[in-house]
């Protein structure tokens, strides 16, 4: 079921549109909304429309993504043409719903030509799902003759030090840095936000990209996506 009453997410929403508007454009805000709850179109047109979200973010908890009865509100995202960002990989504290959040539950989104998607955590730990479910919608693209489908992963960990080098090693090379984004969640596990920026530098010129490739991931891609460049 939903996460939260509807009053209770429509208060969270509202504060964060409060505090993206005290941060003087510095702030971006996502709207989270569950799919599953009865007003999610309605909530989701009045945080991009009203209170000016720039993406909008869900978590499969309970739930498979690509149940129809979600279609509605996926349309609803690509015609607003705002990014949908998705956990995808095992998911903390929510029971057992990790299975909810596989990335080739994705692959229904070769119906959704025009939605520009983001799996967050490279999906850990199934990273290697991630990528090949990214090369599945850009085959059936190719196949039907479309445009290349905007698809992202995030590096939000996840991922531990132990597996981090070898994900972005796969990563790279298949999905493309410019289809990365570099993301900081889990502080305070085993690196600072600065030790995480160098590890993954690190990481990336061991890889050969060059440091406007690197530039581009940290920053470049995501300013791009959101129309800040």
């Amino acid at each position: 079921g939903p996460l939260h009453p509807p009053a209770l997410r429509r208060e969270f929403l509202e504060e964060t549109a409060t505090l993206a508007r005290a941060g003087g454009g510095r702030v971006v805000p996502y709207a989270w909304i569950d799919p599953s709850a009865p007003e999610a179109v309605d909530h989701l047109e009045w945080a991009v429309g009203e209170l000016g979200f720039r993406g909008v973010k869900i978590i499969p908890n309970g739930w498979y993504p690509y149940e129809e009865r979600f279609f509605p509100f996926y349309a609803k995202v690509e015609e607003l043409g705002v990014p949908l960002h998705s956990h995808t990989g095992i998911l903390y504290s929510y029971g057992m719903n990790s299975n909810c959040c596989r990335p080739a539950n994705f692959e229904f989104l070769a119906g959704f030509p025009k939605l520009t998607f983001i799996f967050a955590h490279i999906s850990w730990p199934w990273v290697e799902e991630c990528l090949a479910t990214v090369g599945s919608l850009r085959a059936s693209a190719h196949a039907a003759g479309r445009p290349a489908p905007r698809l992202y992963v995030d590096t939000t960990r996840g991922t531990p030090l132990t597996v981090r080098e070898q994900a972005l090693r796969i990563a790279v090379p298949f999905v493309g840095i410019d289809h990365l984004l570099y993301g900081s969640d889990g502080l305070g596990t085993e690196l600072d936000s600065n030790q995480q920026v160098r590890w993954d530098t690190e990481v990336l010129r061991v890889l050969g990209c060059s440091d406007e490739q690197i530039q581009r991931y940290f920053h470049g891609n995501l300013s791009a996506l959101l129309g800040r460049t």
